[in-house]
Parts: structure tokens; C-alpha cells; sequence
């Protein structure tokens, strides 16, 4: 299910945790650690592209996916740039 413009982050955050999926999202704020733990998700990837052009945003999740697998996403967040991703990956 898709959450609808202007659903706060605390209902879509809940709904990615109970669907185990991968939050993707421009909203800064799923970068708060202490509001979103990434250890409580499937995985956060914060999109951080301006000009968020159709062709960046492609380009950037597609070099994303090649170097992640699947199963590395859980409990990670990552910041997706046009030229790359830096991950926080909190400790047990």
C-alpha cells in the first residue's frame, strides 16, 4: 500500500515495520536515528538528489541495488546522492 501525500511519518513508518518493507523517501526526517532506529525497519534509504529528475533517481536506486543485496538492506539506513550512498548501520 502506497501512503497517501500528507499521512504523517509515524503512519507510514508503522506501515513499512508491520509490511517488513524498505522505506524509500525523500522526507529528511526517516534520517533521525532516534526517531526511526533502522534496527525496527527492513530498511530507510533517505533520497538526497536535487534535481530529483526521473533519470537521477533511477541511475542512483539502480547503482544502490548492484552493490547492496537484498538481505543487507534490514536494519540499515542509507543516504542515496547522485553520486553515491553512505550507510548507518547500528550494532546489536
Amino acid at each position: 500500500m502506497r501512503p497517501l501525500p500528507g499521512t504523517p511519518d509515524s503512519e507510514i513508518a508503522a506501515l513499512a515495520r508491520a509490511e517488513r518493507r524498505i522505506l524509500l523517501t525523500h522526507d529528511l526526517g526517516f534520517s533521525s536515528i532516534i526517531s526511526f532506529p533502522p534496527l525496527a525497519y527492513a530498511g530507510i534509504v533517505v533520497i538526497r538528489i536535487l534535481p530529483p529528475t526521473t533519470a537521477a533517481l533511477c541511475a542512483a536506486i539502480e547503482r544502490l541495488l548492484a552493490a547492496i543485496p537484498e538481505d543487507e538492506f534490514s536494519g540499515r539506513l542509507f543516504i542515496l546522492e547522485a553520486w553515491g550512498f553512505r550507510v548507518y548501520k547500528e550494532t546489536d
